[in-house]
């Protein structure tokens, strides 16, 4: 589950979800609808992502930038993440895309703040993007 909250000149998305690899797709989810889309509908596209990275927000924030850098050159946006393993600061991933004819918003830069638990035993971060 996302949400999106008020952040000063930058879009804010609180993200909680039961486990590691559910943070990282919705947090996925979260950055593709603030692209937002104008779609060709033109079929599926099946991209890996795979990577490692210093510590899990670190490989969070990357895994986003990431997937926000092939959208933004290859002109798709993912609706979904087929599978998605996470191994310590290790992430190896498909995700599904349809190619669009451009974005609405353009995100420059993405920042994942620490993961924690919250109350109700479910992970949470709160991801910033620099527009």
């Amino acid at each position: 589950m996302y949400q999106f909250i008020s952040q000063n000149n930058n879009i804010a998305i609180k993200v909680e979800a039961k486990t590691l690899a559910d943070l990282f797709a919705e947090s996925l989810k979260g950055v593709m609808d603030v692209l937002k889309l104008q779609t060709n509908d033109q079929g599926f596209i099946k991209r890996i992502v795979q990577m490692d990275s210093v510590s899990q927000p670190a490989l969070l924030s990357d895994f986003l930038n990431q997937a926000i850098s092939m959208a933004l050159a290859k002109k798709e946006i993912y609706t979904s993440v087929d599978y998605l393993e996470i191994e310590d600061n290790s992430i190896k991933s498909q995700l599904s895309a349809i190619e669009v004819g451009g974005f609405d918003q353009e995100i420059n830069s993405v920042e994942s703040g620490q993961i924690t638990t919250n109350p109700k035993g479910r992970l949470e971060t709160i991801i910033t993007l620099g527009v």
